[in-house]
């Protein structure tokens, strides 16, 4: 690259990184605000939102970081217009690809880090955080279980304890969980007793019975045992077969779930959609950097048009994310739709690029036709 390429390259860097800091801090600490409260009945400590913290960035980074850099670019060419920058290079006989040659290889390593987080980082992040929520959730559980009363620990799912001894176990327990809605499950023990066992906490139920009635039906069936131990993922994780969620469930476990249904108790279709979704993430940054050179060119050298260009990208891109997000909600049920959640990126990025510099040879031919 030249220098003005490296200048160029480094604004829209530095800028995308500002931007990014600035939006994903407030969207993330917006997340964990929301679990500001589970965190309190659960008297977590600090150490505890920073983990949740780090463990929304992933999921949060593949949504704001494209936008990021689409701002970034908007604002770095509102600039060199305004110092008149570009007309100066415009005199010089530069072409016009002088200044998207950085903001292309920019958009090309924001693609990169978006599909390495998609595929790679975000499923093992929400499955950290679903851990991290699971474990408030049975620390939460050891206060209530001193309150003597029945108590909503997370929806559908409630807990009542007879009081905590001196020793720290639970005189009876009774846990009914109506999260699955084919079925309820009752835990009843004499005794509760929380056990650390590989830096985890587990919950041993002892002299009791688990009853499980399926919905509409009159009659349970119980199961009786002397001691069932539970850690937070078995008692406060995913219902109805499935570990974990589809976000929360590995990229090559969702491949594997596709060509043999039925290997990960997650329905094929709903496999499909979120596949689609990690694969065609890191195509909007390249959508996004055609719409940045298609404004550049077609508004060039005017004060006028500097104002609107940054509002109406942020608008353009809006609206593809959510015609794209709408493209993949139907793609479980057809090839078609399949298809169109990778070309609508694709043929937008490539209709701007064309449609801008299109433009700006017409305008560069209008210039040499008046001198």
């Amino acid at each position: 690259m030249t220098l003005i390429q490296r200048l160029v390259f480094r604004k829209i860097a530095v800028q995308t990184v500002l931007v990014f800091a600035f939006v994903g801090v407030i969207v993330t600490t917006t997340q964990v605000l929301n679990q500001l409260f589970r965190m309190i009945d659960a008297s977590s400590s600090i150490w505890v939102a920073a983990q949740i913290y780090v463990y929304f960035l992933p999921t949060i980074t593949v949504t704001v970081l494209p936008l990021a850099f689409l701002i970034a670019c908007i604002n770095v060419f509102d600039q060199v217009d305004d110092d008149r920058e570009s007309i100066v290079l415009t005199g010089a006989g530069a072409p016009p690809r002088l200044l998207l040659v950085p903001a292309g290889l920019l958009a090309l390593i924001v693609s990169a880090a978006v599909v390495t987080l998609s595929l790679f980082i975000e499923p093992r992040s929400e499955r950290a955080l679903q851990t991290t929520f699971n474990e408030l959730t049975f620390d939460a559980l050891k206060i209530i279980a001193g309150d003597g009363t029945l108590q909503q620990v997370m929806p559908s799912l409630f807990v009542r304890g007879g009081g905590v001894t001196p020793e720290g176990n639970i005189n009876g327990i009774f846990i009914l969980d109506r999260r699955n809605p084919n079925e309820e499950t009752t835990y009843v023990a004499e005794r509760g007793v929380f056990v650390e066992e590989d830096e985890r906490t587990l919950l041993r139920l002892e002299n009791g019975s688990i009853q499980i009635r399926a919905s509409g039906a009159r009659d349970a069936n119980k199961i009786r045992f002397g001691r069932f131990v539970a850690d937070p993922d078995e008692m406060f994780g995913r219902t109805g077969g499935a570990s974990y969620s589809v976000r929360q469930t590995l990229t090559s476990t969702l491949v594997q779930g596709v060509l043999n249904p039925g290997t990960t108790g997650l329905a094929p279709p709903t496999l499909v959609k979120e596949l689609v979704r990690r694969t065609s993430e890191w195509l909007y940054p390249v959508l996004f950097f055609g719409i940045c050179a298609f404004l550049m060119m077609r508004s060039r050298f005017s004060r006028g048009s500097m104002r609107w260009r940054l509002p109406v990208a942020v608008l353009i891109g809006f609206a593809f994310k959510a015609v794209g997000l709408t493209v993949i909600g139907g793609a479980p049920g057809s090839a078609a739709f399949i298809a169109a959640a990778y070309l609508l990126p694709v043929l937008g990025a490539i209709v701007f690029l064309i449609a801008g510099l299109r433009h700006a040879t017409q305008a560069r031919r209008s210039r040499r036709s008046a001198a």
